[in-house]
């Protein structure tokens, strides 16, 4: 009685994608093990400018009951990149913020322009502080550089 012939060997050629793929699999398989879910890089920092009105100390209010929206600005985390933000109070006053990895530049501009920069070293460590005079086209203000957003 005459049992099945044995199939054909493979031909050293054809075996080895299969043979390579596997070992792509693991090594993928490895790779995606050690990654983390974490994002990496800077952490998060934020960077706030409020406007005070400078008369009664009335955080976020011109004086006339007008209500002024805080500015809050991300610092950004890819290289090369920056972020810009703008706060207008028409007729009065501009705030320009222009961010990149580890400098802020503020500038207000009103009666007269001030530009402010502080390093995000400062910002991460808290800056906040008495707020610093700033003369609008209609009236006066005072400008407070905060750490995060209210």
């Amino acid at each position: 009685m005459t049992c099945c012939p044995s199939p054909p060997p493979i031909p050293p050629s054809k075996s080895r994608p299969r043979v390579r793929g596997a070992l792509r699999a693991a090594g993928l398989s490895v790779l995606l093990a050690a990654c983390s879910t974490s994002p990496g890089g800077p952490p998060a920092t934020y960077l706030s400018v409020t406007l005070v009105n400078r008369v009664d100390g009335t955080d976020g209010t011109d004086g006339t009951g007008t209500a002024h929206p805080s500015l809050c600005t991300q610092f950004p985390v890819l290289v090369g990149s920056r972020v810009t933000d703008r706060l207008e109070i028409p007729g009065d006053l501009i705030v320009h913020t222009d961010l990149d990895r580890s400098t802020a530049q503020i500038t207000f501009v009103g009666a007269e322009t001030i530009t402010v920069t502080y390093s995000v070293e400062q910002i991460r460590a808290g800056v906040s502080g008495d707020p610093f005079e700033i003369a609008g086209r209609r009236q006066d203000y005072g400008a407070t550089v905060r750490s995060g957003c209210p």
